[in-house]
């Protein structure tokens, strides 16, 4: 993919956009919702003009955050450890989108083995209602 997915409380917190205004991401979208999920871009031109965008989304379903925590991985990243969202949940919230590059990351994904189909479907059906 061509940008970072990250899951965040609150895709208006000041705190969280004036870090990341600090570093460089002065582009940033109006927020947008489809279904249960909240959408911001944010961006900065990065080492050699290349766009660097970061998708924030806020998931509005406490029990779906919950259901994401709890079948994250946590990996370390730079001596910093950070949870990673499951395969399953990656392919919930990139379809949601109607972006060409989250279309084929699905696809991508979907070719997994041992993807969990039930927890795919109960959760697109939930979080698509308004």
């Amino acid at each position: 993919t061509k940008d970072i997915d990250l899951i965040v409380a609150d895709i208006e917190d000041e705190q969280m956009m004036e870090k990341l205004k600090k570093i460089g991401f002065t582009l940033s979208s109006s927020p947008m919702q489809i279904g249960r999920i909240k959408f911001k871009r944010v961006s900065k031109v990065g080492l050699n003009d290349e766009l660097l965008t970061l998708d924030l989304m806020q998931v509005l379903d406490d029990d779906y955050n919950q259901a994401i925590l709890n079948g994250s991985t946590k990996v370390l990243v730079e001596n910093t450890r950070i949870k990673v969202a499951s395969a399953e949940d990656i392919i919930i919230l990139k379809s949601f989108s109607d972006r060409k590059i989250d279309k084929i990351d699905i696809e991508n994904l979907n070719n997994l083995k041992n993807l969990n189909k039930e927890y795919l479907e109960e959760w697109q059906k939930k979080l698509s209602k308004n």
